[in-house]
């Protein structure tokens, strides 16, 4: 095998594990906004049960009531923190994939490059 069917070969390798990479962070960001719907309807359904309660309850102090939607709303906040941040180091490890993707692509390419100049000279 020629030096450059063995770049080629290396070029290909390359390509289908940044493909594999990609794949599988876009699959854990569905993942995390599946869960986080999942999360919200949980939370609003807490909030409709606190509700039900309340009115169940006539005798429950408007205090308590207060702290419970404050408590969900402070639940409701961290989890999309939570979200936020763990999308934005998805996107930035990525992003990170494909800056060195793309460097070792060139690199790929232009040893390519110089291999088809040597075997035409």
């Amino acid at each position: 095998m020629g030096k450059e069917e063995e770049l080629s070969q290396k070029l290909d390798a390359l390509e289908t594990d940044y493909r594999k990479e990609k794949q599988q962070i876009e699959e854990t960001v569905d993942d995390i906004h599946n869960e986080n719907r999942i999360f919200r309807r949980e939370i609003e359904s807490l909030a409709d049960f606190v509700r039900y309660m309340a009115k169940r309850e006539e005798a429950t102090e408007p205090e308590a009531l207060q702290q419970a939607y404050r408590f969900i709303q402070e639940a409701q906040e961290e989890g999309q923190m939570v979200v936020k941040k763990t999308l934005n180091k998805l996107d930035d490890k990525q992003e990170e994939q494909r800056i060195l993707y793309q460097k070792q692509k060139m690199s790929y390419e232009e040893d390519i490059l110089l291999a088809r100049k040597e075997r035409n000279s």
